[in-house]
């Protein structure tokens, strides 16, 4: 899947394929690791599949972020342009993900509302670093 039109529901579902398969078996020992966007993949795996029985997840020692960002609060910064993405993601009726948002906003990619709203809103679905999150909201 691509960043813009994927989510980080599928990211999570589609590491846990990965770690299923026969081939990763053999491995008794698995770190995974996460840069930037993947941060929010692997705390999205955590919430979904890790500890679960018929996960591999025992099989995980370490997690290691690197580099996790807030891409709400690296993105609203106030400009006319993303607070125009934002509207558009966010009016009513709520646009669904077969409209494509594509000015090249997200470093060229062509982006769907419910990602920008996963990313854009506060505690969005990948909203997990933003700095004015308190604790109960982080936990959740």
């Amino acid at each position: 899947t691509g960043f813009g039109i994927s989510n980080i529901e599928t990211d999570a579902k589609e590491l846990n394929s990965l770690l299923h398969h026969p081939t990763m078996s053999k491995f008794t020992s698995i770190t995974l690791v996460g840069h930037s966007t993947g941060c929010q993949v692997l705390l999205q795996f955590i919430k979904q599949y890790f500890g679960i029985t018929t996960s591999p997840s025992y099989r995980i020692k370490k997690f290691i972020l690197q580099a996790p960002v807030s891409d709400r609060q690296a993105f609203l910064d106030g400009t006319l342009e993303t607070n125009k993405i934002l509207e558009w993601a966010t009016s009513e009726p709520l646009p669904d993900d077969s409209q494509i948002y594509g000015n090249g906003l997200f470093c060229g990619a062509a982006i769907t509302a419910s990602r920008i709203r996963s990313l854009l809103t506060p505690m969005g679905s990948e909203d997990f670093f933003s700095t004015d999150l308190n604790i109960d909201q982080v936990c959740k």
